[in-house]
């Protein structure tokens, strides 16, 4: 059966503020609408010293609320840090003068893994390590609006596999292609309905099989676990 599925997500940050004698942002509430496929969501924050000292503000996130395959990075006034810093080093901390501000940006690429969360940001300084001056949460959530469609039934089995996997067929699927949980390409296969995809040569470890119609485009994207034993 023809269908179209539109997946969109709600991208909503929500800011708590902590103390704002001393700090304060530029908007309390962030919300977008994005195709599940884009690559880079970004959320940017403004934060104003409002005191009357020269601050050292630092941020962190909470990085075990983020979903398994996503892939996330953070700017500031000062530098881009990858997905592996969860948070700003105390020698480049933003050095913010009174009634001046810091950038924060906070990119999301979801990897087309449909998976909601709410992940915690926190602002501190140097100059008061024991207090939180700032909390920014970020709220993600899918939403799917389907048009004259039934729910999609594609599906994996075994999973976890050590030898091979099938796929439970759609009628739209044309091919299919693993990659790892980062999105490093592995392995591309055309699909036919009840073949089988090997896949005993591979590490073990956590893969995502994406699902392409005859356009190329992403019908969906699933986990496989790949155990040998």
């Amino acid at each position: 059966m023809k269908k179209t599925l539109l997946t969109f997500l709600s991208f909503i940050c929500f800011v708590t503020l902590i103390q704002a004698q001393l700090v304060s942002v530029d908007k309390a509430e962030l919300s977008f609408n994005v195709s599940a496929t884009d690559t880079d969501i970004k959320a940017e924050f403004i934060v104003t010293n409002n005191s009357d000292q020269e601050l050292s503000l630092l941020w962190s996130r909470d990085d075990n609320s983020i979903p398994a395959g996503w892939i996330t990075w953070m700017c500031d006034n000062n530098l881009c840090y990858g997905p592996g810093l969860s948070a700003c080093p105390d020698d480049k901390a933003n050095i913010v003068a009174p009634n001046e501000t810091m950038l924060v940006q906070y990119h999301v690429n979801p990897n087309g893994i449909e998976q909601n969360a709410s992940i915690p940001l926190t602002i501190t300084s140097l100059e008061f390590p024991d207090s939180t001056l700032l909390e920014l949460t970020t709220n993600l959530s899918f939403a799917t609006s389907i048009d004259d469609v039934q729910e999609d039934a594609i599906s994996i089995y075994p999973n976890p596999s050590a030898d091979y996997f099938r796929v439970y067929h759609d009628d739209r699927i044309q091919s299919l292609a693993l990659y790892s949980i980062v999105g490093k390409p592995v392995k591309t296969f055309d699909y036919a309905n009840g073949k089988s995809y090997h896949i005993a040569l591979l590490p073990d470890g956590m893969y995502l099989v994406r699902f392409y119609d005859n356009k190329k485009d992403v019908i969906k994207t699933m986990r496989l676990s790949k155990r040998s034993s």
